[in-house]
């Protein structure tokens, strides 16, 4: 299974306005530096919980030996299902429609069910292209899940890179912050 993104989330969780108010800091003032900040404590928030926050695309390719024709997604939460193609041998692509499989809305192990049977014979890859994320606003995204974005931008505003961590961890208070939506992974 290979995973691609598609889009970028339309908007930050957290603002680079509220950032700066949460910083202390002018206006104006390394504006560069805390937008590219936020977006890494995103995606390494992100990355660590197995979520994306504000709604975003993925292409999610299946190479077809699917048990019982279940495509686990790697990310969560799934909010909807925008195409599934399904590639013969030969390479020709056939869409199929939403009556051709179902939604498996598990929180911890979302998944895509083929109940196409001759799709499911016929298939030498699938192609799914899903929409996840808490929903299209900051505000969608829980609180936790935002003010752990602050903590860990702040934190690396703060040190500058001069960290006396050893390894790529993130600080405990944050891990235990976001603990309840870090999705279990047991491979």
């Amino acid at each position: 299974m290979s995973a691609q993104r598609l889009s970028e989330p339309a908007v930050e969780p957290v603002s680079l306005d509220e950032f700066r108010d949460w910083l202390r800091v002018e206006p104006g003032s390394e504006e560069t530096i805390l937008a590219h900040l936020l977006v890494a404590a995103r995606l390494a928030l992100e990355g660590h919980t197995r979520r994306g926050f504000v709604s975003q695309d993925w292409r999610f390719t299946y190479a077809c030996s699917l048990s019982g024709g279940l495509m686990r997604l790697p990310l969560g939460p799934l909010r909807a299902v925008v195409a599934l193609r399904v590639y013969d041998a030969a390479g020709a692509a056939t869409s199929l429609a939403p009556a051709a499989y179902e939604l498996v809305r598990d929180d911890q192990r979302p998944a895509i069910r083929l109940l196409d049977l001759d799709a499911r014979a016929r298939a030498a890859r699938v192609e799914l292209d899903v929409t996840i994320g808490y929903g299209p606003a900051a505000s969608d995204v829980p609180a936790p899940l935002r003010q752990a974005i602050l903590m860990l931008a702040t934190n690396w505003h703060a040190r500058r890179g001069d960290h006396s961590e050893t390894g790529l961890t993130l600080p405990r208070a944050i891990t235990t912050l976001v603990a309840p939506w870090r999705r279990a992974r047991l491979a």
